[in-house]
């Protein structure tokens, strides 16, 4: 189970590859990240809010007010996203954030399979003895 894992050494190394450029959120069919920006008018008497997507892989992704940020790593954000994927969704709707449909590792620049990382998550793909399974070979049902 991923949520075991919180700790594994495998978020650093998988983060060491990412470049934080948000590419495999933008082409998420289930991501729904935002934010929103508060714009006053020139004579200070309203206020218009103006949200737009995001990504949790962008380093402002989780700044507050006050300079502050609750994942100030990227592989703080790598994790969050793996999380929200895996463990977030099940807990909240009964079912996995993924669908399986494979466009964040066919889109990602420095090519991160979510499959593969989290097969290293759990333990499979590095020693000797363990079948070799590519993206190809592991079939997902859509949730």
């Amino acid at each position: 189970m991923i949520e075991l894992e919180y700790e594994s050494q495998v978020w650093e190394e998988e983060a060491k590859r990412c470049l934080g450029c948000g590419t495999c959120t933008n082409v998420c069919p289930t991501c729904f990240c935002y934010s929103s920006v508060d714009i006053p008018s020139i004579d200070g008497r309203t206020v218009s809010r103006i949200e737009f997507t995001t990504s949790c892989q962008y380093p402002y992704y989780s700044l507050v007010a006050g300079g502050h940020y609750f994942k100030p790593k990227r592989s703080d954000r790598f994790k969050h996203r793996y999380y929200h994927k895996f463990v977030g969704y099940p807990y909240q709707v009964g079912k996995f954030g993924c669908v399986g449909c494979g466009r964040c590792s066919a889109e990602c620049p420095a090519k991160i399979s979510i499959v593969q990382t989290l097969k290293k998550l759990k333990g499979e793909g590095n020693e000797e003895g363990v079948r070799k399974v590519t993206d190809e070979t592991i079939t997902t049902r859509p949730v």
